[in-house]
């Protein structure tokens, strides 16, 4: 945000002749933003004041950072992408570890949708005009009956016309 004191000091320094580019070196290393400062040397340059100077650039820093946690809190994918556009003095890591989690979404979920694909084009196919018998080689296995107390009770040979397949 460009304060009076910004422009006076700016003012101050082209007086005594440094050049305007030592003079952002210098705020650059005070932490002033670069905006603000690009914003204060248009203000000079148009001999514009303060307040008219702000109402036209948009929302100020502070603002833009308010919109960006909020968003970030309660509209993760909005306030990723607001962040990456107007928060350029943010680490680039931390950037990067709050957009991590969107893309790995992202990921998991073509993942799964790939997967998706791939068992409902890798199914079976179940001949329905031929039925296989439920026969486990020479035993039909039916369910036991209710007076069975012993486990073979239920199992029976199969009919004589059914032979074992022969594995190939």
């Amino acid at each position: 945000m460009i304060t009076q004191d910004l422009i006076n000091y700016i003012n101050q320094q082209t007086q005594k002749g440094i050049s305007a580019d030592a003079i952002k070196e210098l705020l650059l290393k005070s932490n002033w933003l670069e905006n603000d400062i690009d914003q204060a040397f248009e203000a000079i340059r148009n001999n514009t004041s303060i307040s008219t100077q702000q109402n036209s650039a948009g929302p100020d820093h502070q603002t833009k950072l308010i919109i960006v946690v909020v968003t970030l809190v309660f509209v993760f994918p909005v306030g990723i992408v607001l962040m990456w556009l107007w928060m350029k003095d943010w680490p680039n890591w931390a950037k990067i570890v709050l957009t991590l989690p969107v893309i790995l979404s992202i990921i998991a979920i073509v993942g799964i949708f790939f997967v998706m694909i791939l068992a409902l084009n890798t199914r079976q196919k179940v001949n329905i005009s031929n039925p296989q018998p439920l026969y486990n080689n020479t035993y039909r296995v039916t369910p036991p009956p209710a007076n069975s107390i012993y486990p073979t009770d239920y199992i029976t040979p199969a009919p004589s016309y059914i032979t074992p397949a022969i594995s190939q």
